[in-house]
């Protein structure tokens, strides 16, 4: 059974319970919204867990949530969290969005053991930002007190279970096509940003070819090597939310994926020809005198 298959089977599953109104939700406590705890990190987009088989224990800041296969577990934007496996059949999906894009990947995890990402479909999404934007309406919906609720939440996710459903229906895996090879290993590293571990190999993994072809074959497409593109995306992320969210140099270091914040200072000024804090300084002002 092809990964597209698999996705469209196990999907379909939660999509009759969503419709049926039987789907266990969970949703933690808004609380620690993008602070820093340690151990734990979090993403400037919501996710979404579908649990497979097994059980997954999920660390927040102020509690801890078991979700048992059948369950779906929305993580709120900027919630610090930590996953591990309470079992070793531990088995999950996990969705992901970024501009115009949206991932679908399988996870699983030995008890205890954080999970790996073991097969990746990047979609094209144009629908991306509103959907994401749906996962927050059910955020807020879910901690709010409505005579309707459960039905506003229920119809919700079969909307965004529906899409899913769409996008895995619509995708055409022509894998052999180089232009298709290049194109998938960007929508990866769109969705993936904030991880410290994306690297080469990594996505070579994903797209089913080896390092060195990958890395070839991006410069023969873009002109570019492939670890200038990410150390580049990473950088244009960490502008866009050093001038326009309220987070320290550290704070973006981490959600652009440099486990180091000295490195990530020293990539930036290379890139961008300031330190991030000079970028930062001279960009508030401007939007500061624009509101003003």
């Amino acid at each position: 059974m092809t990964f597209q298959l698999f996705l469209k089977r196990e999907l379909s599953r939660f999509y009759q319970g969503a419709t049926n109104g039987e789907l266990p939700l969970k949703i933690p406590l808004l609380n620690g919204i993008r602070q820093d705890y340690k151990e734990m990190h979090w993403h400037l987009f919501p996710e979404v867990f579908f649990q497979l088989e097994g059980s997954s224990l999920f660390r927040f800041p102020s509690q801890n949530i078991e979700l048992n296969a059948g369950e779906i577990c929305i993580l709120p934007r900027g919630i610090p969290h930590r996953e591990m496996a309470q079992d070793s059949k531990s088995k999950n999906l996990v969705i992901m969005t970024a501009e115009n894009t949206t991932s679908i990947h399988l996870g699983s995890a030995l008890k205890g053991e954080m999970s790996v990402i073991k097969e990746m479909i990047p979609f094209n999404d144009l629908k991306s930002e509103r959907i994401s934007e749906l996962l927050d309406d059910i955020v807020y919906t879910y901690t709010a007190e409505h005579p309707y609720k459960e039905d506003m939440i229920c119809a919700t996710l079969v909307l965004h279970i529906a899409h899913l459903l769409t996008l895995i229906e619509n995708y055409k895996n022509i894998g052999h096509s180089a232009n298709h090879k290049v194109y998938q290993c960007k929508r990866i590293i769109l969705t993936h940003l904030h991880s410290s571990e994306l690297n080469v190999p990594q996505i070579a993994s994903f797209i089913d070819c080896s390092s060195d072809y990958l890395s070839s074959l991006f410069k023969q497409e873009t002109g570019i090597g492939l670890i200038s593109y990410l150390q580049q995306q990473r950088i244009n992320l960490a502008c866009d939310l050093l001038a326009n969210n309220p987070l320290d140099v550290n704070q973006v270091s981490r959600q652009v994926g440099f486990s180091e914040s000295g490195y990530f200072i020293k990539v930036f000024k290379n890139l961008i020809g300031k330190t991030p804090k000079a970028y930062q300084k001279i960009n508030r002002s401007a939007l500061n005198s624009t509101d003003t």
